[in-house]
Parts: structure tokens; C-alpha cells; sequence
């Protein structure tokens, strides 16, 4: 996940290319990302992970206003970031994923 994420391969995930992916979701263009934008573009490929893909939108939307803006991705990005030097490492980037994941394991394994 981390090297797809790396779009420039510097080793360093940016806000930039979370920027990339927040630009990718929102597939009207209207600066939000709707929760059906989310798991349409995420599930799309991969139809099981669906509820996952909630899971997650549910984590990513900081204030809890049933949208994705900059600012949700701006705050996942400072919880990447755990050294706080505006760039998150490859082992950031990992950690991060790896408890996120854990948590939601209920999801694949009731």
C-alpha cells in the first residue's frame, strides 16, 4: 500500500498525495467526498470490501458531518504524521494502517 501511496517514490507519503487520492474521490468535483463517492471508487475493484470501506469513512470523517472535506484528510494526515515533521514515513504510514486495520478485523472475522 505504502509504494502505491508514494506516488513521487521519495520514500515519504506527503499531503500532497493524500491530496491526489482526496481529488480522486470526489468524482463530481464539488470539493466534498460523499460517503458513496468513498466506497464506490474503494470498493469498486473489490466488492468485499464494503463494509470496510464504511469502516473507514467513518474514521476519516473527523467532525462527523457525513462529508469528507481537506480538513478530515488534513487531520488523518497529522495521526500519520505520529513524529510530527509534516512528512510520514514508510514505518508511519505502516503503523498507522496496522492499527487501523486491527480494529476493524471484526469486520472480516465476525
Amino acid at each position: 500500500m505504502f509504494a502505491s501511496a508514494d506516488l513521487d517514490k521519495d520514500l515519504t507519503f506527503t499531503i500532497g498525495e493524500l491530496q491526489y487520492s482526496y481529488d480522486a474521490y470526489d468524482a463530481d468535483n464539488d470539493g466534498v467526498v460523499s460517503r458513496t463517492e468513498y466506497t464506490t471508487f474503494t470498493a469498486h475493484l473489490n466488492p468485499e470490501m464494503f463494509a470496510l470501506t464504511h469502516a473507514l469513512y467513518d474514521i476519516y470523517d473527523s467532525d462527523k458531518d457525513d462529508v469528507l472535506t481537506l480538513y478530515d484528510f488534513n487531520a488523518l494526515y497529522k495521526l500519520m504524521d505520529t513524529n510530527e515533521n509534516g512528512r510520514v514515513s514508510e514505518k508511519e504510514y505502516i503503523h498507522w494502517w496496522t492499527v487501523t486495520l486491527e480494529a476493524l478485523d471484526h469486520l472480516h472475522h465476525p
